[in-house]
C-alpha cells in the first residue's frame, strides 16, 4: 500500500500557520489568564451580576486576542498535512490518517490538484478498511476535481478492485439488521414520537398505554447542530454526522466540512455565509461556547429574510409565557411559532455554576457580536440594532443550558443539538429507556416494560447495574429508589441479591448462551433479550437482570450505529456500483 505524495508547493495565501501536530488539538482560543483575571476582579468587587459595560470593556481591551487574522487555503500546508496522513496510513493508523487527509483537503487551494490528491489518498484508506463503497465515492470525487493524469492508472485499478470486492459479497453490509426506526404507531401531529405518550407539567414523557422492551418511541432530527471545532475534520459542520470521515470542504474556509452538498447548501443558506469570512476568529473564540448560540440567532433571522427589524418586532410582540413545544403540529410546522416557543423558554439555572454561567453568557454574547461584525455581510443586518443583537445573543446563550442536548466523546469534544421537542433531562440510575445520538438523530429505545401511567426515564450518568460505573457529574441529583437512603431504598436494595425464582433458571441460562455465542447475530440477540426482559420483568431488580440490561443497552447502541453505516453503504453502492 502506498498513497501518492506530491511535492510541497508554496502558499498563495499568507496566513498564520498552526504549530500543532494534532489536527484536533487546536490552540486555546482566548488567553485563559485573561478570563481568570476577570473572574478574580468580579469576585473582589462582589459583582457577580456586574453591569454589562464591565464585560464589554473587558472584551474591547482584548480585541487582539479575539479578532485574529483569517487563515486561508494553502497548498503547502495541504501537502504537509497529507504527508502526515501518509505516514499514519503506512503505520496502519487509518482513522488518524483520514483526519489528516481531511485537514489537507480543507487547506487545498482552488484550481490545483491538491484537493483531488487528498480524495485519492482517502480512497486508499477506505480500500484497506474494506469500506469499498466509500472508496468508490472518493475515487469519483478525485476524478471530478482533476486527479493527476499520471496517477490515474492506479486509481482506476483501485476502482475496479472495489467493484470486484463488492460483487464477491465482501461489502460490510448495506441492509440494517435490525432496523432501528420507530416500530410502533406514531403520533399524527408529532411524527417523530410514538402514539400513546403524553407530556406532564415537568416536561417528562409518560406512557398512556403499555410499551415493551425494544420499542423505539422517538426518532427525532435536530433543528440545529453545532460541533466542537476540535471535531471539524471528523464530523459534518451542519448536521454533525460522521459519514466515516468522508467529508467535503467548505470552498471558502479551512474549518468547516460537510457530509455532502445538501448539508453544505443548507448551512450556507442558514448561517455559514455569516460564519465563513470569520471562521478563524470563530474557532479562536470557540472554547467558551460552540456555535449553537449564534446559529439559533441566525435561524431566527432566516425566518424574517435577514430583516433584523422584523425579527425584533416579532420577538417583542411575542414576549411572554412559555408554551409547550409538544403541543405544536409538527406534521405542518409553523417555524416562526416554534421559534417563538424556543425564544420564550424559561431557562434553567444551575446554582453550583451560576457565577461561571453568568460570566460566560456576557462574554459569549459580546464576543460573538464583535466577531460577526468583522464580516461585512453583518453590517447592514445589524445597522441601528446593536443593542438588540447583543441582548438577543445574551438571551440565547442563557437558554443554551435548557435547550441544548450535548454529547461528549472520550476526548471531551462536544456535539450540541437543539431538537424541536425534547423531554426534560432528569437522571435516574434505574432507567427504563435508552437514548442514543447517532448521525444527527436522537433515538429513544425502551430497555424494560413501561406500563400505562409510568414515566419514561433515562440515565445520564451511572446505572445501578454498571460493571464499570461512571462517576456522577457534579450537581447531578437522583431521586430513584436505587439512590434513596430511606425505607424505599432499603426495600429496593434488598431485592438485588435475592435468588430468582426456580422457573426462571432455564431462561437465564439460555440468555447467557445467546449473549456468548459468536454464531448468533445482533438482531437475534436483541430479539431474544427483549423477550426475556418482557417475560421476567417481575424479577427486576436483581443482579442477574442488571447484567442482562447492561449487555442489552450496549447491543442497542451498537445496532443504532451499525444501521447508519449500512444505510450509507447502500446509498453509495446505488450511486457507484449499480449503474
Amino acid at each position: 500500500k502506498q498513497p501518492v505524495e506530491t511535492s510541497s508547493p508554496s502558499c498563495r495565501n499568507s496566513h498564520k500557520r498552526s504549530r500543532t501536530m494534532n489536527p484536533n488539538l487546536l490552540p486555546p482560543p482566548l488567553a485563559t489568564g485573561a478570563i481568570d483575571l476577570l473572574q478574580e476582579m468580579l469576585l473582589e468587587r462582589g459583582a457577580i451580576r456586574a453591569d454589562f459595560s464591565l464585560y464589554q470593556n473587558f472584551m474591547d481591551a482584548r480585541r487582539e486576542l479575539l479578532l485574529v487574522p483569517e487563515q486561508g487555503k494553502c497548498d503547502a500546508d495541504a501537502a504537509r498535512f497529507r504527508n502526515t496522513g501518509n505516514r499514519l496510513y503506512l503505520d496502519g493508523k487509518y482513522e488518524e490518517a483520514l483526519v489528516w487527509y481531511n485537514r489537507s483537503i480543507c487547506f487545498a487551494e482552488k484550481g490545483t490538484d491538491q484537493l483531488a490528491t487528498g480524495y485519492g489518498n482517502r480512497s486508499a484508506v477506505y480500500y484497506e478498511q474494506g469500506e469499498y463503497e466509500f472508496a468508490l465515492y472518493n475515487i469519483d470525487l478525485a476524478k471530478k476535481h482533476g486527479y493527476p493524469e499520471k496517477l490515474m492508472p492506479k486509481l482506476r485499478v483501485r476502482e475496479l478492485n472495489c467493484k470486484q470486492q463488492i460483487a464477491a459479497g465482501r461489502s460490510k453490509g448495506t441492509v440494517p439488521s435490525p432496523r432501528m426506526d420507530i416500530n410502533v404507531d406514531t403520533n399524527p401531529k408529532i411524527p417523530f414520537l410514538a402514539k400513546g405518550i403524553k407530556v406532564d407539567d415537568r416536561r417528562i414523557l409518560v406512557a398512556e398505554k403499555d410499551f415493551n422492551p425494544g420499542d423505539v418511541i422517538m426518532d427525532a432530527e435536530p433543528l440545529l447542530t453545532a460541533i466542537d471545532f476540535n471535531l471539524c475534520y471528523e464530523n459534518c459542520s451542519h448536521c454533525g454526522v460522521k459519514f466515516s470521515n468522508s467529508l467535503i470542504p467548505c470552498p471558502g474556509c479551512v474549518f468547516f466540512m460537510y457530509c455532502g452538498e445538501e448539508c453544505q447548501q443548507k448551512s450556507w443558506k442558514l448561517w455559514h455565509r455569516f460564519e465563513c469570512p470569520v471562521a478563524t476568529k470563530l474557532r479562536n473564540f470557540s472554547d467558551l461556547n460552540v456555535l449553537s448560540t449564534p446559529r439559533l440567532f441566525f435561524y431566527g433571522l432566516s425566518l424574517f429574510d435577514d430583516d433584523l427589524t422584523e425579527m425584533k418586532r416579532f420577538c417583542e410582540a411575542n414576549e411572554g409565557a412559555e408554551l409547550n413545544r409538544f403541543e405544536l403540529d409538527y406534521s405542518n410546522l409553523d417555524r416562526r411559532e416554534l421559534f417563538r416557543i424556543l425564544y420564550n423558554t424559561e431557562p434553567r439555572r444551575d446554582e453550583v455554576g451560576e457565577f461561571n454561567d453568568y460570566m460566560e453568557e456576557k462574554l459569549i454574547s459580546y464576543g460573538y457580536y464583535l466577531v460577526f461584525q468583522a464580516n461585512p455581510l453583518m453590517e447592514p443586518v445589524t445597522a441601528g440594532r446593536r443593542n438588540f443583537t447583543i441582548q438577543t445573543l445574551n438571551k440565547l446563550a442563557r437558554l443554551a443550558t435548557t435547550l441544548l442536548s450535548n454529547n461528549h466523546d472520550y476526548l471531551g469534544r462536544n456535539i450540541s443539538w437543539i431538537f424541536p421537542a425534547i423531554p426534560a433531562n432528569i437522571h435516574t440510575c434505574d432507567p427504563n429507556a435508552h437514548t442514543a445520538f447517532e448521525s444527527g438523530r436522537m433515538k429513544m429505545v425502551l430497555l424494560r416494560p413501561v406500563a400505562a401511567g409510568q414515566p419514561f426515564v433515562e440515565s445520564f450518568g451511572p446505572t445501578w447495574w454498571s460493571s464499570d460505573p461512571e462517576p456522577r457529574p457534579p450537581g447531578m441529583s437522583c431521586s430513584c429508589a436505587a439512590c434513596d437512603d430511606g425505607p424505599r431504598g432499603r426495600v429496593w436494595r434488598a431485592q438485588l441479591h435475592r435468588k430468582p425464582p426456580p422457573e426462571t433458571a432455564k431462561d437465564f441460562a439460555v440468555a447467557a448462551q445467546v449473549l456468548s455465542s459468536d454464531s448468533i447475530g445482533d438482531a437475534a440477540k436483541l430479539n431474544a433479550l427483549q423477550q426475556f426482559i418482557k417475560r421476567h420483568g417481575h424479577v427486576h431488580p436483581a443482579v442477574q437482570v442488571g447484567q442482562i440490561l447492561e449487555r442489552y443497552r450496549l447491543l442497542l447502541t451498537k445496532a443504532i450505529h451499525a444501521e447508519r453505516g449500512a444505510q450509507n453503504r447502500a446509498q453509495l453502492q446505488a450511486a457507484y456500483v449499480e449503474q
